[in-house]
């Protein structure tokens, strides 16, 4: 007996591969399933917050002279713990033979920095340590001026690992914040 040989074309061989890839497809599609769980959470978060009252109150002695002190007073603060930056500027000098430039320079390079306590309430500080230096000269004698006092505060978390201590240091605090205009510089 002779035995015939038969051959299997392409496209059997490609059908049989089909049928059983779509029978595997079938059966995983049926037994083969996947765990899963899903669990969900929530929580309220309430944001801090750096607001300073709505005014300053600048006293200055009448006919200041060296070694007085003009105060920043009035200042409500309400939130986190936070720094402070004091900036005065001098205008429309008249009197005295001294320039706007030397009486900004006589209030202490025209800006002071410091720390603001957290408050849950709104509570008052003083800024006093202002001086007119003893050198100042008979130049500023008979000198009026307007005095304008801007206060800028920023949170102390998350903006400097210790307080600052150099002039470039409070500096680089405040350049971390840019918005300076949303009502947190008063100005007096």
């Amino acid at each position: 007996m002779v035995l015939k040989k038969k051959s299997i074309s392409v496209s059997s061989v490609l059908c049989i591969i089909f049928a059983a890839l779509l029978v595997l497809s079938i059966t995983l599609s049926l037994t083969g399933a996947w765990f899963t769980d899903t669990a969900t959470g929530n929580n309220t978060v309430t944001f801090g917050q750096v607001k300073v009252g709505d005014s300053l109150t600048v006293t200055v002695p009448d006919n200041i002279v060296p070694t007085q002190k003009i105060t920043i007073s009035d200042t409500t603060y309400q939130g986190v713990a936070a720094y402070y930056r004091l900036t005065i500027s001098v205008s429309n000098v008249s009197g005295g033979t001294a320039s706007e430039s030397e009486l900004n320079t006589l209030l202490g390079a025209s800006t002071k920095y410091g720390s603001i306590p957290a408050s849950q309430i709104a509570s008052t500080f003083t800024i006093d340590d202002i001086e007119i230096s003893k050198s100042t000269g008979n130049k500023f004698q008979n000198v009026t001026c307007t005095l304008t006092v801007t206060l800028d505060v920023i949170q102390q978390e998350g903006t400097a690992a210790t307080t600052p201590n150099t002039t470039a240091e409070w500096e680089a605090v405040f350049a971390q914040c840019t918005d300076y205009t949303d009502g947190t510089a008063k100005t007096a």
